[in-house]
């Protein structure tokens, strides 16, 4: 499994877990999804149940890894050398994807939220480990951010990325200056 053991990432691992997310992303892009389930990700991925659940517990424990992943692959793009542009992409990444994200959002459970909160925290914690920022507000910082992109998902992508872009470099730098 890809997040949910402590043991360390393999390549193996990654290529797995990329190829999983792939294969959801497509299948949920395709229009609004009501109801999913291991049989219809299985014929997506083109796998037999029993890889699958070698690979997970459920449907919300793929939602949860992918998602992990999508933060972590996200966060470690060489080509996005700051926070802000990191957070940036994102942004657009969830924006250009609007149908699969939004899919993910109605069809995850709630528990997913902590887990993809711990993901956004940990990269971001990796980011500013020089910064004056305790743990706790890199924590707080991330929980917001992450409200504040739920919250837009929810509301069916009304405001555009860079409003919603905007919110977060405000949620972070009235953070950074609470540090100070």
């Amino acid at each position: 499994m890809y997040f949910t053991t402590t043991r360390r990432k393999t390549r193996k691992d990654r290529i797995h877990i990329q190829f999983f997310a792939q294969a959801l992303k497509k299948d949920l892009s395709q229009g609004t999804v009501y109801k999913y389930s291991v049989q219809r990700f299985c014929k997506a991925a083109n796998i037999c149940r029993g890889t699958f659940y070698r690979n997970f517990k459920n449907l919300n424990d793929l939602f949860s890894q992918v998602l992990q992943f999508e933060i972590n692959s996200c966060f470690n793009n060489p080509q996005s050398s700051t926070l802000h542009k990191k957070a940036h992409n994102l942004l657009i990444e969830i924006e250009t994807n609007a149908t699969y994200y939004r899919n993910v959002h109605s069809l995850a459970s709630s528990q997913i939220r902590t887990q993809v909160d711990q993901a956004l925290f940990r990269e971001m914690q990796k980011l500013l480990f020089n910064s004056n920022l305790s743990n706790k507000h890199i924590q707080s910082i991330s929980s917001l951010i992450l409200i504040r992109i739920l919250d837009w998902i929810a509301h069916d992508y009304q405001d555009n990325v860079i409003t919603v872009y905007t919110d977060v470099e405000c949620l972070f730098l009235h953070h950074i200056k609470k540090s100070c």
